[in-house]
C-alpha cells in the first residue's frame, strides 16, 4: 500500500526551477566548502576527543562541607550544647546555605552544610573555615575543628598490595622507599600505605640508676621534648631580602638519642647511662595480610596512590605501574605486587567496549544501505556518521563534561537515534532519483523541501523529552546532569550532519559523470569496512 502511494506522489511530483535560485541549492554545488566543513569537524572533534578528560564518575562539583570537631572524654549530650549547637549557628548566617544537619557522639560532632547549587565548593569550604575559625567560646580541650568539602574525585586510582619472600623488615623498608618514589612522579598527588608496623621509641629508667644519681625520671621529659624541637634563630635582612633562621633538633635519630647529654646534679652523663632506648613496635597494630588460591597468607602492604586532579586517571595509573614495575625488576623476584582495585584499567575497558561499539554501528549502518540502497548511499552514511561524533566531542569540550561511565552511557543509548535522520535521506534521496525524472541536484532539493519539516520536528521533539533532566537539582541532578547534555548534542549533531553532509555528497555521488577512480576508491574502502567487521565479530583463538 505504502509503494502505490509513493510511485503515485512521484508520477505527478513536479520540480520547481526556483528552486536552483535558493541559498541551499548554491551551497549543495560548492564541494570545496562541504570538504572544508568535513575538515573543520574532523580536526575540532579528534583534538576534543583527545583532550577530554577521562574519569570513572563524573565530575560533580557538590557545595558540601563537612565541618568534625573532637573533644576527648565529652558525652553526647556534652558535645551538642557545648560544640555542634554553636557551629551550625556561626554557619547559619553564612549566605545560600541549603541545609544543615550535625550529629553528636562521643568525643564527637559533625556538622554538615549543604549550600545552594552552583556555588563554588572551594569559596563554600573558605566561608565555613572563616565562620568557625570566629567561634571564640569552644571550649579549650577540643581540637581545632577540621573543615572539609565533599570530593567524588578524592579516590585511590589504584589500589595494590606489597608482598614478599622474606622477612617484614625488608618488605616495610622496600614500601616506605616505593611509597617515596610514587610521590615523586608528577602524576601522583599522594600515596598512603597501611598494614605497616609503626615504631616507636621506648625509653626504660634503669633501677639503679634512679639511686645512685638521685635521677627523678619527671625531669628527663622536657629535656627530651626540648631536644626533638626546631627553634626559632631570628632574621638576617639584607639590602634586597631576608631570610629568618632556625636551630635544628639536636636528636633526628635513635644513635643521636643514645649519645644526649644532661646534668644530674652537676654529673654530665649520656642519656643511655641511665635510660635503656630501644626501637620496637607499637603494641596492638592491625596487620594486613593477602591469600589466594595458591599461597597461603603473606604479610602485606597496602597503598592507595591518588592522582593529580588535572591529570587523567589512566595516564596516572600508566606512570604507576611503570615505576612499580622497574622497582620490582631491580630486587629480583624478592618482592611481588597484587592489584586490587584498578580505575585505569577499568577505564581502558570502558573505552574500548565504546570504541568497538562505535564502529559496529558504522559498519551496520553500511552494510544495511548497501543491501536495500547501493554501494553508493552506503559510503555516504559511513562517511557522514562520524561527523556526528566530532561535533558531539566538540560540544562535550565546550561544556566540560569529561569521558566518565555517564557520558560513555549516554553516547551508547544516543547510538540508536543518530542515524535515524541519514537513513531517512538517503533513501528518501534513491527513491525520487530511481525514478527517473529528476537529476541529483533536482532530487537533493526535492527531498529538502519535503523531508526538512518532518526531520526536524521528529528530531527536536526526541531532544525536548530530555531537557528536563538539566532541570534536576543536587547530588542526582549534578550526577546525571552528561546525560541530557550528551545525547541532544548528539540528536542535534546527527540531523546537521544529515542536512548539511549527507545531501550534498549523495548529489555529487550519483552525478553520471562521477570519475570511475573515484568508485574504485570507495569501494576499496568499503571492502576494508567489511573486513574489519568480519574481525571484530568473529571469535578469537586465546590460546597461548
Amino acid at each position: 500500500m505504502v509503494r502505490v502511494q509513493q510511485s503515485t506522489y512521484l508520477k505527478h511530483l513536479k520540480f520547481d526551477p526556483k528552486l536552483k535560485l535558493s541559498f541551499i541549492a548554491k551551497y549543495f554545488l560548492n564541494l570545496r566548502l562541504v570538504f572544508l566543513l568535513i575538515l573543520i569537524l574532523a580536526v575540532f572533534g579528534i583534538s576534543s576527543y583527545i583532550s577530554l578528560p577521562r574519569n570513572l564518575n563524573p565530575e560533580v562539583k557538590i557545595p558540601l562541607v563537612i565541618v568534625s570537631t573532637v573533644l576527648p572524654g565529652a558525652s553526647p549530650k556534652d558535645m551538642e550544647s557545648l560544640i555542634t549547637i554553636r557551629i551550625e549557628d556561626s554557619i547559619r548566617s553564612l549566605q545560600k546555605v541549603k541545609t544543615i544537619q550535625s550529629s553528636s557522639t562521643d568525643s564527637v560532632s559533625v556538622v554538615t552544610a549543604e549550600f545552594e547549587s552552583g556555588t563554588d565548593p572551594e569559596k563554600a569550604r573558605t566561608d565555613v573555615k572563616s565562620a568557625v575559625d570566629a567561634i571564640n567560646d569552644l571550649p579549650t580541650d577540643a581540637q581545632t575543628p577540621n573543615v572539609q568539602k565533599l570530593d567524588f574525585e578524592n579516590q585511590p586510582v589504584w589500589v595494590f598490595a606489597l608482598t614478599n619472600k622474606g622477612d617484614s623488615a625488608s618488605l616495610f623498608k622496600f614500601a616506605e622507599k616505593l611509597k617515596d618514589d610514587l610521590e615523586n612522579l608528577p602524576s601522583i598527588d599522594r600515596v598512603t600505605i597501611s598494614g605497616q608496623e609503626e615504631q616507636e621509641i621506648q625509653l626504660l629508667v634503669k633501677p639503679e640508676t634512679i639511686s645512685s644519681y638521685g635521677l627523678n625520671p619527671q625531669q628527663l621529659i622536657p629535656l627530651i621534648k626540648n631536644s626533638l624541637k626546631s627553634l626559632p634563630a631570628g632574621i638576617v635582612r639584607t639590602e634586597s631580602s631576608s631570610f629568618t633562621l632556625s636551630i635544628d633538633p639536636s636528636v633526628t635519630k635513635v644513635e643521636d638519642l643514645r649519645n644526649l647529654k644532661i646534668n644530674i646534679n652537676g654529673l654530665i652523663v649520656s642519656l643511655s647511662d641511665v635510660v635503656v632506648i630501644s626501637e620496637r613496635s607499637k603494641p596492638e597494630q592491625k596487620f594486613s595480610y593477602i591469600a589466594s588460591p595458591e599461597n597461603s597468607s603473606l604479610r602485606s602492604v597496602t597503598f592507595n596512590v591518588y592522582r593529580v586532579t588535572t591529570t587523567n586517571i589512566d595516564k596516572s595509573v600508566s606512570d604507576a605501574r611503570a615505576l612499580v614495575k622497574q622497582d620490582l625488576l631491580n630486587y629480583g623476584e624478592e618482592f611481588s605486587i597484587v592489584s586490587l582495585i584498578d580505575t585505569g584499567e577499568l577505564i581502558d575497558i570502558q573505552f574500548n567496549d565504546l570504541q568497538r561499539d562505535f564502529t559496529l554501528t558504522i559498519i551496520l549502518l553500511t552494510l544495511v544501505i548497501f543491501v536495500f540502497l547501493g554501494i553508493k548511499q552506503a559510503l555516504v552514511s559511513s562517511f557522514t556518521a562520524p561527523m556526528v561524533f566530532f561535533i558531539t566531542f566538540t560540544i562535550m569540550s565546550l561544556t566540560g563534561i569529561g569521558l566518565s561511565f555517564i557520558a560513555i552511557f549516554s553516547l551508547l543509548l544516543s547510538l540508536g537515534l543518530l542515524i535515524d535522520d541519514t537513513v531517512v535521506i538517503i533513501s528518501a534521496m534513491t527513491s525520487y532519483y530511481r525514478s527517473g525524472k529528476f537529476t541529483p541536484l533536482e532530487t537533493g532539493l526535492l527531498v529538502w523541501k519535503d523531508f526538512l519539516t518532518p526531520v526536524l520536528t521528529t528530531t527536536i521533539t526526541t531532544v525536548w523529552a530530555f531537557i528536563p533532566l538539566l532541570l534536576s537539582g543536587g547530588i542526582i541532578g549534578e550526577f546525571i546532569k552528561p546525560i541530557p547534555i550528551v545525547v541532544s548534542s548528539t540528536l542535534l549533531a546527527s540531523i546537521f550532519t544529515a542536512l548539511f553532509i549527507t545531501f550534498p555528497l549523495i548529489i555529487f555521488l550519483l552525478k553520471p559523470s562521477v570519475p570511475n577512480r573515484v568508485i574504485i576508491f570507495l569501494k576499496i574502502i568499503f571492502l576494508i569496512l567489511i573486513a574489519y567487521f568480519l574481525f571484530l565479530i568473529l571469535p578469537k583463538n586465546n590460546t597461548p
